[in-house]
């Protein structure tokens, strides 16, 4: 389930579609028991509802029957399309660690030692406490809950940034920390993250396989590291798919509908909630979901049927964005098209046929979720595999500032030293480093523990040597 929550964690950073109004309500039982569509269907207003069947085994009374839905928030181009936007910045920078502004940075920082805001409590450090937070982003259960305002407690580093260089003040600390933070992130996303979700053989065509990690970097210009409205909207969701039906979090079996937005379980249980997302198993890739995502999406505690269905929704999301059906992608990429139903694998497609009329009008979402993941141990299947692998080589290979780059990032640049050291980084290091109280982990989090990745002690895992870094 690391894997699963590496890519949610990394999506936070690189991809964020802003809605046109997050409490627009826009269900009424008229659209459930008409025939018509919500008036702004037609008329390109914000709302676009889905509306379920009846007989649905959850979502069973005509007030449940219709889900909210608002679409993203767009702009009128040259062409006089409608286009959707990114409000992060595409790049593998932390800043849903650091914020994405000047402004939104400093607010973060304690401006003192180089470190970021946190809360301490029981003598421990979390994230800090957003008081502006209501029940739409996080729900406290308990007292002494808090929501989380967008942060970091890795506050160690600049500890050991200080003791090297006492001279540093807060600016030079915080920047350097950051950088290595941010290095760090990039290394275990293509290290680690990639090739589990492409396999070997498309990583290796796109330059992203692990074992060619120690090659010259090699910067492009002319590359546009732009998120793609495919990746952002359908591909990159395939990880909705893998998460499990629950977690066990000190000694309970805790449902994964019970799990959104709840603080007490980090703040509370942090240890054991990282144990148990290292242990369980993730879900294939597939059109098999969780009811914990299909029915219990952000339900509210205490009031059943109050959640979402997160499939329907990203469905929903691809026609708002007007993505061209699963054929139409599969000849951009050059991959043969589906010219009837009986080309697809019934073992997996079989049900397609009771939904859609004909194979044109497969959405890109359910289509390439479907297909059979890749060989060379891959999640994912040949379609979804090239649109990732397209976007990460472009992220990549497109960012001057990558860590890697040695010849356009003026002063801030690695040293060759610097940069092998950073190579070395594990995402187990970190949550050792991180998680107060865990000593012992598997040194790869993104796969289950056996024979060739046993569980070691945290002390045997390799760490940046301050001293030998400058």
């Amino acid at each position: 389930m690391m894997m699963m929550q590496w890519g949610q964690f990394l999506d936070h950073d690189i991809t964020y579609t802003p809605v046109v109004n997050e409490s627009l309500l826009c269900c009424s039982p008229e659209l459930v028991t008409g025939s018509d569509l919500h008036i702004d269907v037609t008329s390109g207003g914000p709302c676009f509802p889905i509306i379920i069947e009846a007989g649905d085994s959850y979502f069973d009374t005509v007030q449940d029957r219709c889900m909210e839905f608002v679409r993203s928030d767009s702009m009128i181009d040259a062409n006089g399309e409608r286009q959707q936007y990114n409000a992060n910045t595409a790049w593998i920078d932390g800043s849903h660690i650091y914020g994405i502004s000047e402004t939104q940075a400093r607010g973060l920082r304690s401006l003192q030692d180089g470190k970021l805001r946190v809360k301490t409590r029981n003598g421990e450090d979390f994230l800090p406490e957003d008081k502006g937070k209501g029940e739409e982003t996080c729900f406290k259960l308990e007292e002494g809950d808090n929501c989380f305002l967008t942060g970091d407690h890795r506050v160690n580093l600049c500890d050991r940034l200080k003791a090297k260089h006492r001279t540093w003040g807060d600016e030079k600390l915080y920047q350097e920390a950051r950088r290595i933070v941010v290095a760090v992130l990039q290394g275990i996303t293509y290290r680690e993250f990639i090739p589990q979700v492409i396999g070997d053989t498309v990583a290796q065509k796109y330059g992203l396989a692990s074992r060619l990690h120690r090659t010259v970097f090699s910067y492009n210009k002319d590359l546009d590291p732009t998120l793609s409205n495919v990746f952002a909207t359908a591909a990159y969701r395939f990880g909705h798919s893998l998460i499990s039906d629950s977690l066990t979090i000190s000694g309970k079996v805790v449902k994964t509908g019970d799990l959104f937005m709840r603080p007490k379980f980090v703040l509370n249980s942090l240890k054991s909630l990282l144990e148990a997302v290292i242990a369980e198993h993730a879900q294939r890739a597939d059109r098999w979901y969780t009811a914990g995502i299909t029915n219990r999406l952000f339900e509210k505690p205490g009031r059943p049927k109050s959640g979402s269905d997160l499939a329907a929704r990203n469905i929903q999301r691809g026609r708002d964005h007007g993505l061209p059906p699963y054929n139409v992608w599969r000849a951009h990429y050059g991959l043969n098209r589906i010219t009837s139903f009986d080309q697809l694998p019934q073992r997996s497609f079989r049900r397609f046929p009771s939904v859609y009329a004909s194979v044109v009008d497969i959405d890109l979402y359910t289509g390439g979720l479907t297909e059979d993941p890749t060989p060379g141990g891959g999640r994912v299947g040949d379609l979804y595999a090239r649109i990732l692998a397209e976007q990460f080589s472009a992220l990549k290979f497109g960012d001057r500032f990558w860590y890697e780059n040695r010849e356009s990032t003026g002063a801030a640049t690695f040293t060759d030293r610097q940069i092998r050291q950073l190579g070395r980084i594990h995402l187990s290091r970190v949550l050792c480093d991180t998680v107060p109280g865990l000593d012992n982990i598997q040194a790869a989090t993104m796969r289950g523990v056996d024979s060739t990745n046993p569980v070691v002690s945290c002390d045997s895992l390799f760490d940046i040597g301050i001293n030998q870094f400058w």
